[in-house]
């Protein structure tokens, strides 16, 4: 005999083993009983820890039964002259009884014998698990395949040995020519990096690799000019090297000019190089052009930056002269590298005239995933080069996008809602330029919030359902001749393709649909408690109607231009409209305006109190 402390495995030729009970208040059972806190598919529990009233007539386990019988959890240590063993019940795999023999041979046992039977009662018997032999593989394609038979003969060692020398020596070469690799880029960028070590922090990751892609004939030029020290005329690689580093950084680009001796141009000449004529991306000279004839003949231009970026396919095509597709800053450089990134994205500038009735494309950028510091600094660009024409900027609209609220951060605004600053200054005048959300942007994600959560909470507890909307489409579509909600469609209900829409999102928040559900409810038990949801409806049209009114002269209270006459109508609007969107919760008791879903309310809640500020300033 012997003692063993591996795992084992159990022999069915006396007992039979019952897995634990898939019913969870009955398996709490066993569990307690055995001693364990919780059991693994290979558990097992012999019958002999039954009592006999747990067996029915067939000598099967009952469904209730409960182990009871020889469960201790601590059994004896053996010592050196003793058959048995007490110790920690530690197994992982079985329970065993109290008492535990080490039988080397299970053969020695004879279910026949009787005698035998009743000294082995209580006993567990053990036996070493039988190994598993590892398959041979003759011709292995890896190292690892090898085994200890691979090398029992002279010709399977001289073969195998050669493989392992193959492998061994292709290895090699392969860590050798990424060697050579990796100290080729070294020293093709080694210029740059020394440059930048000092001044990492003023381009971003993206910036880095898109410079780099450039290859260092720009960076090698800049050093023969500090060398020759004579004014000599800007090659096309400077030119382009130039605009790009200015874009990304006009820090980085100060610090570099600054450590040549202003050996690279001034970045007022970097603003004529900005401008093309030929539809490629960049900001277009025409456009800028025809802006200073405006400013010459009208004197005064006043103009809203507009920008937003629109998705595009991701595709690079070939025109036999350069690729089309690639991210491209309006520099015009053609990328001699596979690791420039494919556009994504479209960023466009658009100018649109408050003292007229016209609007210009100012340019566009194919982009890949812009940070706010480098919008920021594309911004402030686009300002330069408007103040340069004349024309006066003194606000700003985009949606609610994450990097368009950091760039306001950077251009020196803030629209957090617990400590606003709703302008920023202008980079050359230093006028207050006026931050303002898209309300058409803001008006889809206000629907889109009640239409996926449902449920909105009100002030006094009160429920804003969206199914009291699609209640009433529903009845609306039974009913012939005259409708009260005339422009509610299947697709205002089922907008989830047609999120990008405005018309929908405005046509469900509007009047017409709030005075629908206050006439059903006066008819149908159906459409009881739909006050407050018909009240949200209208105040966010009443809301999206002033930030959306082109005339002084409307039927509608709500749709006048802002004026001396309607300011103080719309100062009380606002000053309720926003208590009222402070006070919307979630159906989880958080509040909007805390919640991931809260750009849209915020959103609209600003471009009224700018709107408010901006034309009190103007009228002090």
């Amino acid at each position: 005999m012997f003692f063993i402390t591996i795992y084992y495995y159990l022999p069915s030729i006396l007992n039979v083993y019952n897995r634990f009970p898939k019913d969870e208040e009955l398996k709490k059972l066993w569990l307690d009983v055995c001693g364990i806190k919780n059991s693994k598919p290979s558990h097992r529990i012999c019958d002999n820890h039954f009592t006999e009233d747990s067996f029915n007539e067939n000598g099967n386990l009952l469904m209730k039964a409960v182990p009871s019988l020889s469960l201790i959890k601590s059994i004896n240590k053996p010592s050196d002259s003793s058959n048995g063993c007490k110790r920690k019940l530690s197994y992982d795999n079985y329970v065993v009884s109290e008492s535990v023999k080490f039988i080397k041979n299970t053969d020695d046992i004879s279910v026949n014998k009787p005698n035998q039977m009743e000294i082995i009662q209580n006993t567990t018997m053990i036996t070493p698990p039988t190994p598993i032999s590892k398959k041979v593989i003759m011709f292995p394609r890896y190292i690892n395949d090898l085994s200890v038979e691979n090398f029992k003969t002279p010709r399977r060692r001289q073969r195998n040995l050669s493989f392992v020398k193959n492998i061994y020596n292709e290895k090699l070469k392969t860590i050798h020519n990424l060697q050579k690799k990796n100290k080729r880029l070294i020293t093709k960028v080694k210029t740059l990096k020394d440059l930048m070590k000092e001044k990492k922090n003023f381009i971003s990751e993206n910036a880095s690799k898109l410079l780099q892609s450039m290859g260092s004939e720009s960076l090698c030029e800049v050093v023969a000019r500090k060398l020759i020290g004579k004014k000599v005329e800007f090659s096309n690689e400077l030119k382009k090297f130039a605009v790009t580093l200015q874009y990304y950084s006009s820090r980085a680009y100060n610090f570099v000019r600054k450590q040549f001796s202003n050996v690279l141009p001034h970045p007022r000449t970097l603003n004529k190089w900005y401008h093309v004529i030929n539809g490629e991306p960049g900001f277009t000279r025409e456009t800028f052009n025809t802006l200073k004839l405006k400013v010459a003949e009208n004197k005064v231009v006043i103009g809203n930056l507009v920008l937003d970026e629109m998705s595009i396919k991701d595709k690079v095509e070939f025109d036999g002269k350069k690729f089309h597709g690639l991210v491209d800053m309006g520099s015009g450089a053609d990328f001699d590298s596979d690791n420039v990134d494919h556009a994504t994205s479209a960023l466009v500038f658009l100018i649109v005239a408050v003292n007229g009735n016209w609007k210009l494309p100012l340019g566009y950028f194919l982009v890949k995933g812009l940070n706010s510091s480098e919008l920021a600094s594309l911004v402030k660009k686009c300002l330069e080069l408007l103040h340069d024409t004349g024309v006066i900027v003194n606000s700003m609209t985009f949606d609610g996008a994450h990097t368009n609220l950091s760039m306001c951060t950077k251009l020196g605004g803030n629209l957090n809602i617990n400590n606003p600053q709703y302008f920023f200054p202008h980079p050359i005048s230093k006028e207050p330029g006026f931050l303002f959300y898209d309300p058409c942007h803001m008006i889809k994600l206000i629907r889109n919030t009640l239409g996926d959560k449902k449920l909105l909470i009100g002030a006094n507890n009160e429920e804003i359902k969206w199914d009291h909307i699609k209640n009433l489409y529903n009845k609306e579509k039974k009913e012939e001749g005259l409708k009260a909600a005339t422009k509610l469609t299947r697709k205002h209900i089922y907008y989830y393709n047609e999120k990008m829409n405005v018309k929908l999102a405005s046509q469900v928040l509007s009047s017409s649909v709030s005075c629908a559900l206050t006439f059903y409810e006066t008819l149908d038990s159906e459409f009881t408690y739909v006050k407050p949801t018909a009240e949200f409806c209208m105040i966010m049209n009443n809301a999206f109607d002033i930030l959306n009114c082109r005339t002084k002269y409307s039927k509608s209270p709500f749709n006048l231009a802002l004026s001396p006459s309607t300011f103080d109508k719309y100062l009380d609007f606002t000053n309720r409209f926003e208590k009222y969107v402070h006070s919307l919760m979630l159906s989880s008791g958080q509040k909007v305006i805390e919640s991931l879903r809260k750009t849209g309310f915020i959103g609209i809640v600003t471009c009224h109190v700018q709107a408010i500020e901006r034309c009190n300033m103007e009228w002090m």
